[in-house]
């Protein structure tokens, strides 16, 4: 919950298109379907819009009591949301078992942090169409469950060595 709420403020939650956080409950507000679903309600965070957690299907269970707050995230899907800012290390020391992270079409600034690295189970990474920068991480190709990496039209620098990409 506190790493959720860390990547909120650090990507200007306050501004973002869909589902934030500072709204009176009885507007609407883009794709939230209730109140519950804002970012920072007191509902639980695995019911956040974007939010995906391990052991949870909303369409058949309540959340149940043992999801652990950080660990058990599956998910964050926030395209399209201006989100502003850079990406915080903890967010990647926390989402460990992060299997999909899709922020594309955003202002994400800033460089990729090292800590990146950490999602040894993340398979999809869209951060198409932001600001990123800086040089290729290499470290993606030692990541082996990664299938798809999306950073297409963003300011990063340098090669991508081919030679070394699994088919």
């Amino acid at each position: 919950r506190y790493t959720l709420a860390l990547v909120y403020y650090s990507l200007d939650g306050p501004n973002w298109t869909n589902c934030r956080a500072d709204l009176p409950e009885s507007v609407p507000i883009g794709d939230c379907i209730n109140d519950n679903t804002r970012f920072l309600s007191a509902s639980h965070e695995c019911i956040w819009l974007g939010v995906e957690c391990f052991g949870y299907d909303p369409e058949i269970d309540p959340v149940p009591p043992n999801v652990t707050e950080d660990l058990s995230l599956r998910e964050l899907r926030l395209p399209d949301n201006n989100l502003v800012g850079n990406l915080p290390d903890e967010m990647f020391q926390t989402f460990t078992r992060l299997v999909n992270l899709i922020m594309d079409g955003n202002q994400i600034n800033g460089t990729l942090p090292d800590t990146l690295r950490n999602l040894v189970d993340l398979k999809v990474l869209d951060l198409d169409s932001n600001r990123i920068s800086g040089q290729f991480p290499d470290f993606f190709f030692n990541m082996t469950n990664l299938n798809v990496i999306d950073i297409n039209s963003n300011l990063l620098s340098g090669t991508v060595p081919t030679e070394d990409i699994p088919s």
